[in-house]
């Protein structure tokens, strides 16, 4: 039961009363029946899908490694079957993973591992010593890289990049 005044004389009466009690002015219907009611159903229900999909995205944004993992400043290049890298980097890399992924995927991606680049520094690679699971080497003279792909760590977390070639 909630006080309401009256439209006449404004005395404070029950939202219950039919009538006021002082003057005897009639209560407006819409005044005897105040809604407690904020909105419809189906806004609650929106809020809480609303709420539930952005709790979901916003987990996923924090716990996802693949994109937490940024991308490396270095300049890839291939020319003359040798992988070029200038690391443009403000700090040395180290420990470095890097992967040639040739025109044809059939026999895979060739790695190499454990590569330093110093600061401004570039180091050229024999694309020759990349090899794939199977231990067989990367042959520069039959095909060309499609991709070559560089992950290091530096003094501030692991960093990732690459280079299409198309």
């Amino acid at each position: 039961m909630a006080l309401v005044k009256c439209s006449e004389c404004t005395t404070e009466i029950s939202d219950q009363a039919k009538a006021c009690p002082k003057c005897g002015a009639p209560l407006e219907v819409s005044r005897r029946h105040i809604s407690t009611k904020t909105g419809s159903p189906w806004l609650l229900v929106f809020g809480i899908l609303g709420g539930l999909f952005l709790f979901a995205f916003l987990l996923t944004a924090i716990f996802d490694t693949k994109e937490n993992i940024p991308v490396i400043k270095a300049a890839i290049n291939y020319l003359d079957s040798q992988v070029i890298i200038a690391n443009k980097e403000p700090v040395d890399l180290r420990d470095c993973f890097i992967s040639i992924q040739q025109e044809r995927s059939d026999t895979g991606i060739y790695r190499i591992h454990h590569v330093d680049i110093k600061l401004r520094e570039s180091k050229i690679l024999d694309a020759e010593l990349f090899v794939n699971g199977d231990s067989e080497r990367f042959n520069p003279y039959k095909y060309a890289p499609k991709l070559i792909m560089l992950e290091c760590d530096t003094a501030n977390g692991k960093r990732s990049g690459g280079r299409s070639f198309q």
